[in-house]
Parts: structure tokens; sequence; C-alpha cells
């Protein structure tokens, strides 16, 4: 049975609804009447994004829109950390400094664990960092990186796999603290 207009309608409806709300989705969001049907948080995210998007094409710059953020890496506590990723002499030729970065919230807590992505296929202070963060986007991987690891990665990072991922699958289901 081939669609009705009407059911064409309510199934971009529906997918629109279920869909988060983005620049990119905006406009379906727009075209088939949800816009008007949002309350409360949802109807101020849609007039957020609708301000940005005309800010964006007036002109406004990514920074005067907001939507970029700096590492304050000049200052403490994540100058520390930017210090150990420039070396691995004491104290850092263990591990990175974890005390500062598993008190890091928000931006600043995503800008340090995006930066240990960059040093996980030759350093293992990496894989061990995300283990003790429990951060469990990295489960997968950390295991792609062992499997195919050499040199001082694949001897210094096995020992600590296992309880790694025995760890990150123990906070995984269900403990506290675990950043997704």
């Amino acid at each position: 049975m081939p669609a009705t207009p009407k059911s064409e309608w309510l199934q971009k409806f529906v997918a629109g609804v279920q869909a988060p709300m983005t620049w990119a989705n905006l406009d379906e969001y727009e075209s088939v009447g949800v816009l008007p049907l949002l309350k409360g948080a949802e109807r101020t995210e849609a007039e957020d994004l609708l301000v940005e998007r005309a800010r964006h094409a007036r002109g406004d710059s990514p920074a005067e829109l907001e939507l970029t953020w700096r590492a304050d890496d000049e200052h403490e506590p994540l100058r520390t950390f930017a210090a150990s990723m420039q070396t691995s002499v004491p104290p850092w030729h263990d591990d990175f400094p974890l005390q500062t970065l598993a008190a890091r919230t928000g931006y600043a807590r995503t800008w340090a664990e995006d930066c240990l992505w960059h040093f996980l296929p030759d350093d293992p202070r990496a894989a061990r960092a995300f283990a003790s963060l429990g951060v469990t986007r990295a489960v997968g991987p950390l295991r792609e990186v062992l499997q195919s690891a050499t040199g001082a990665v694949a001897t210094r990072s096995q020992p600590h796999s296992t309880s790694s991922a025995t760890r990150l699958r123990k906070r995984g289901a269900g403990g506290a603290g675990v950043r997704r």
C-alpha cells in the first residue's frame, strides 16, 4: 500500500521528534511543525539553536558564538598535566598526574581525556591513565592498541591490561564516577 501524504507527514514528524536537535536538522523540526509544540528546556534549546544559526549566517565567528573553548594550560592544575605530556622524565616517567586529571570536570576533563588519545598508540601512560580514570569510551581502543602494541607499550601495558579492563567493566556496570 503506497504511503499517503498524511502518513508520510506523520513519519517525518515522528522521525523529527526522535532525532536530537542540531543545526543540521532544525529545518526538519520546523518543516513538520514540531518547534511550536516544544516546551521548557527543549523549547529553549531550539530557540538557542535558531539564534546561533542566525548569528552564524550573519557572519559571527565560532568564538563570538561561544562555540570554542581553550584550555587554560598556563595555570594550575592544567599546567601540570600539560608539562607531563611534554616529558617522560621524573616525576612523569611512570604516569601522568592522575590526581590532577581525576579532579577535573566539564571541558577541562574532556580536554585532558582528548589529549590522552594522542599518546595512546605509543605511550603506556595513556592506557594506564584511561583505566585509572575509568574512561569507558576508551575500552575498545585500548583493546585494539594492545593487540598491535610493540616494544615498551606492549610490555608495560600487558600487566595492567587485565586488571584495567576488569576495573573498567565493573565501573561500567554501574560503579560511581564513570565517564562515558
